[in-house]
């Protein structure tokens, strides 16, 4: 998906899938946006699900533009380590 020049910027367990075959699968893009190529636009936007959110976008009041492949990266982080714990990190 970031190959091709979005993010999702809502990953959560809620929206990861997994098959028969152990194949996860992605759901509800609705928050996905283009950060590159010609229907991109600035991500400053306050989306996505608090707990997997990193701290620079959930402190985002002054709407500074953030990039959006490492919001998807902190969220699977998230996900990593509670699926391994069982706790959340925060």
């Amino acid at each position: 998906m970031h190959e091709r020049g979005m993010v999702h910027r809502d990953l959560k367990l809620e929206n990861c899938f997994v098959n028969k075959e152990v194949i996860i699968k992605v759901a509800d893009f609705g928050t996905c946006a283009y950060f590159t190529g010609p229907k991109s636009y600035p991500l400053t936007s306050h989306v996505g699900s608090t707990p997997y959110m990193p701290p620079e976008v959930q402190n985002n009041a002054q709407k500074k533009e953030y990039r959006g492949p490492p919001m998807d990266v902190f969220a699977l982080g998230v996900i990593l380590f509670f699926m391994h714990t069982g706790f959340w990190p925060f």
